[in-house]
């Protein structure tokens, strides 16, 4: 009986821990500048005020797993170049509440070379967001992350700033 009851015991928890979705928040992609790979970008994951990891990426590619339970800020930068932040909201996620079949697909990340005396202030704000949607129990994307992530150029921030520009001297 005893042995009946550590078997069965035993076999519910190893169908739990099989059952229960990834163990991490995994981030993998690609840093481009235009549409060539962008090499030795220095990749950091900050987490409650900390640095949690950091490495340069020597061929463009950065892969790395987060321990589900806290918020991360991924900053990608670039001596030359003009830096990108992106939080990954994990948060009050736990492992079991992330499906078995949940995708995590890879990032295409964009930066472009910044120039002398140009304000790239908008860009010291985080550009959007990995969250956890609790009503399809999935992480996903914020609506802009794409756009933000892979197509803002100087352009666009020129763009913006007469935008502003115009309505101030409204």
């Amino acid at each position: 009986m005893k042995k009946s009851l550590l078997a069965s015991f035993i076999l519910f928890v190893f169908v739990s821990l099989a059952s229960a979705g990834p163990t991490d928040i995994l981030v993998k992609g690609k840093i481009f500048e235009g549409n060539d790979v962008l090499r030795n970008v220095q990749v950091s994951v900050n987490m409650a005020h900390s640095e949690y990891k950091s490495y340069k990426s020597i061929d463009g590619e950065f892969d790395f797993q987060l321990p589900f339970g806290c918020d991360y800020y991924i900053h990608f930068s670039k001596p030359g170049y003009v830096s990108k932040r992106i939080l990954v909201k994990g948060d009050k996620i736990v492992k079991s509440m992330v499906p078995e079949d949940q995708i995590f697909k890879p990032w295409k990340v964009r930066l472009f070379k910044a120039e002398q005396g140009k304000d790239y202030s908008d860009y010291d704000d985080v550009l959007g967001e990995m969250f956890f949607d609790f009503n399809q129990r999935k992480f996903d994307w914020s609506v802009n992350q794409d756009m933000l992530i892979t197509d803002l150029t100087e352009d666009d921030l020129n763009a913006k700033r007469e935008r502003v520009d115009a309505v101030l001297s409204d």
